[in-house]
């Protein structure tokens, strides 16, 4: 009976570390573009708008920070956009997911001057927090960001529903 108890509780500690390993190796999605740099902006700007969200802002972050005084930075620039059906479910549901509003879109170039564009996965976050915010984060508002990153993604990725996963 010990020793199935132990192979028990190995096999749990086994799997809580593997799914923690994959969360962190899945938090941030990352996408090399197709464009070059202002062409990936702009695509993405379009593919926002074509998604039914709202652009709040496109920051140039290397400026931002040459204002500070910081010279050495690479091309950077932060898209800013939500859906307002998806935030008045969320901020009606559960308020405190506000922090995941608006959804940011990083676009930058690399050391090798290629374009990559990075993103929170709302669909892992959403996952684990469950609930509403699986349903909107896990599903719509990822489905809706799958979408807006396939526009410029030399690979386009999977997209899967809540019925299909």
């Amino acid at each position: 009976m010990g020793t199935v108890l132990i192979g028990i509780i190995i096999g749990i500690a086994v799997t809580v570390v593997a799914e923690i390993l994959t969360i962190r190796s899945k938090t941030v999605l990352l996408r090399s573009s197709r464009f070059g740099f202002e062409e990936t902006v702009e695509t993405l700007k379009q593919a926002v708008e074509e998604a039914g969200w709202m652009l709040t802002e496109a920051e140039d972050l290397k400026d931002s920070l040459r204002q500070t005084g910081i010279e050495k930075v690479r091309r950077i620039c932060l898209l800013k956009a939500y859906k307002p059906e998806y935030v008045s479910e969320l901020l009606r549901e559960v308020p405190h997911t506000a922090c995941f509003i608006p959804a940011v879109f990083a676009v930058y170039e690399t050391d090798s001057s290629s374009v990559e564009v990075s993103k929170i996965n709302t669909g892992i976050i959403g996952k684990v927090l469950g609930g509403v915010i699986a349903k909107v984060l896990g599903n719509s508002i990822s489905a809706d960001e799958a979408k807006i990153l396939g526009s410029v993604s030399e690979i386009k990725p999977e997209i899967k529903t809540e019925t299909e996963a």
